[in-house]
């Protein structure tokens, strides 16, 4: 066996071991397993789809600007691909059913997290399920590109080859920043620089591109995410507002008359979103629509403080804003 085998599958064990100590065997195994067989499932270069194999050489002129011009140094990472046609992780998320307050999940070196990731379906609903019984409102997202940190080397994967170029390239810039600045038990401040991370180093790697038509296409792509963040800001506080004064008002009246309220609440409220915002149809799903918005709240509600702290403390300058927060909450 190879040493660069060997060192491979060693860290995989690692990545697993940090896991089982406050998590029982079966998903300790869970992950193994899912890890293992996309790794086993990922190619190399000269194994790439013929379509994708542009892409792919895109990908890697974006990992060089990554290290070269913001000191995100990829390491081993997005080197494979994996080819899939359904969604490669499950992730649950929830809070608690008549407030925004997350559900949170304990992991060794990661810290408390809001979400609990499944490689199989299955899986996933069952722990969904655990915690609707339990009272809870919970919801199931497909996720297809992650980062394992720096313990494992990602794959770029058939979902962000398939994206437009400037959504490739901040989800590439967003999982790389993973790497490098890992707060453990905050995924909020975690989720929120990653996002930051992403949107900024696309707009630039772009411009250094000097791909009018992708800077055109993904500028009305962020224009569309800034007024649809808007809207989920005036939803995620009027929502608290509404659950404040449903615990007041209906104090002494049943659960069944609670959640007839909060139904409506959230069939009022999606009847009267802007479509051109995106698909609010998941609205209409009150026992899911709290652990959608606490989602939102952990990967988009803190992206002002980025941005303002990028142009007022650093002038602009992101590499440098980067290096800043490297330094202070290096892995």
């Amino acid at each position: 066996m190879e040493v660069k085998t060997v060192l491979f599958v060693l860290r995989l064990l690692l990545f697993g071991l940090l896991v089982i100590f406050l998590e029982p065997l079966s998903y300790f195994m869970h992950l193994a397993q899912g890890n293992l067989k996309l790794m086993v499932a990922s190619k190399s270069l000269a194994e790439v789809p013929l379509e994708y194999r542009e892409r792919f050489a895109q990908v890697h002129d974006a990992l060089s600007f990554a290290k070269d011009s913001l000191g995100l140094d990829p390491g081993r990472a997005y080197r494979s691909y994996l080819h899939h046609e359904s969604p490669l992780l499950h992730v649950v998320s929830g809070s608690k059913a008549f407030s925004l307050q997350r559900l949170e999940w304990h992991y060794p070196i990661l810290g408390s997290l809001g979400y609990k990731g499944f490689f199989y379906l299955q899986e996933a609903e069952r722990e969904a399920d655990f915690w609707r019984k339990k009272g809870y409102s919970v919801a199931i997202r497909p996720v297809n590109a992650w980062s394992t940190l720096g313990f494992l080397p990602d794959p770029v994967t058939t979902y962000m080859l398939n994206q437009k170029p400037g959504i490739l390239y901040e989800i590439l810039f967003h999982e790389i920043s993973h790497r490098h600045v890992y707060v453990s038990g905050n995924d909020a401040f975690n989720e929120n620089l990653a996002q930051h991370v992403g949107e900024e180093a696309a707009k630039r790697y772009l411009c250094f591109l000097g791909d009018s038509l992708a800077i055109e296409v993904y500028k009305a792509h962020l224009s569309r995410q800034s007024l649809r963040q808007v809207f989920m800001d005036i939803l995620v506080r009027r929502t608290k507002g509404f659950y404040a004064f449903l615990q007041g008002a209906c104090r002494n009246k049943t659960g069944a008359k609670m959640l007839r309220n909060k139904w409506f609440y959230f069939w009022y409220t999606q009847a009267s979103a802007y479509p051109e915002l995106g698909d609010f149809q998941w609205l209409k799903e009150a026992d899911k629509a709290n652990a959608r918005l606490v989602v939102y709240q952990q990967y988009h509600q803190e992206a002002d403080m980025f941005k303002t702290d990028l142009y007022q403390t650093h002038r602009g300058d992101l590499k440098r804003q980067i290096r800043s927060f490297i330094d202070t909450y290096s892995r």
